[in-house]
């Protein structure tokens, strides 16, 4: 067991902890939501220092690009739940994913991470000051999330993975 310097909560060191090299046990001391959450923020900052593209425009931000830890390389990754959001899925999230994410074609820790935060509870429906389920955020490698772009086969779909290229 390990605390998280951020959130402060004890978690299972091999479970909730990301591997680095630089400290004495080979461990981050924040758990993977307070990193990824963290890694997303810096890239958020990052964006918002205006980055000019090769036409010295201003490249617009369709769904936000971090930073994580994939593969024990730090890549560029998406939320998956922003680029639903961006695609217009008619589907709901959590169906779209699973449906998308087929194991013959994507590894987890390779081209996506899976992180359980119970933090982020959403209450269910109907109940008002009872209940909620865990909500699960799946970071996804920009190579995945252009993958999935192209799959969903629309405009947006088009759209976001030309930006996901530029962004490369």
């Amino acid at each position: 067991m390990k605390r998280c310097r951020i959130c402060d909560e004890l978690k299972i060191l091999d479970k909730g902890f990301h591997v680095d090299r630089k400290s004495k046990d080979g461990r981050h001391g924040a758990c993977k939501i307070c990193r990824c959450l963290a890694e997303q923020e810096r890239a958020a900052k990052k964006e918002n220092s205006s980055s000019p593209t090769e036409n010295n425009e201003l490249m617009p931000a369709l769904v936000p690009v971090s930073m994580t830890y994939l593969d024990e390389m730090e890549k560029q990754t998406v939320n998956a739940r922003e680029l639903h959001t961006f695609l217009g899925v008619g589907k709901d999230f959590s169906t779209w994913i699973r449906n998308k994410l087929l194991p013959e074609y994507f590894l987890s820790n390779r081209d996506f991470i899976v992180i359980h935060n119970p933090e982020s509870c959403s209450p269910k429906m109907g109940s008002k000051t009872h209940g909620g389920h865990n909500k699960i955020e799946y970071i996804l490698s920009l190579e995945t999330a252009k993958h999935l772009a192209m799959l969903q086969n629309n405009e947006k779909g088009h759209e976001v993975r030309e930006y996901f290229i530029r962004c490369k």
